[in-house]
């Protein structure tokens, strides 16, 4: 099986996990994600954790998983957007914080 494909209990588990983000139950859409496992290209995953990370007000977790999901897939240009988007904040930039 290769990385683009997932075999349909891996692709319904991605249909749970979008529909419980689009509820806004967070929690229940990571471990959804997080159970997926091998089932699904990892970069997916990672993106996708990052991006429920930046929607439920985390940024700092979601740009691991969105830099996670860059060095998995160089070339999605989709993932390097969100990393921008993450990069920082007009209230204090990534890492602004940190000694």
């Amino acid at each position: 099986q290769n990385q683009t494909e997932m075999n349909p209990q891996a692709q319904a588990t991605l249909v749970a996990a979008s529909e419980a983000r689009q509820r806004g139950n967070y929690d229940q859409a990571l471990e959804l994600l997080r159970d997926l496992g091998r089932d699904a290209p990892p970069a997916l995953i990672s993106y996708l954790r990052g991006s429920i990370w930046l929607e439920a007000g985390d940024p700092e977790v979601a740009v691991v998983f969105i830099e996670h999901a860059t060095r998995l897939e160089p070339d999605n240009s989709s993932y390097h957007a969100l990393v921008l988007s993450t990069s920082s904040t007009p209230e204090q930039p990534l890492g602004a914080n940190a000694t």
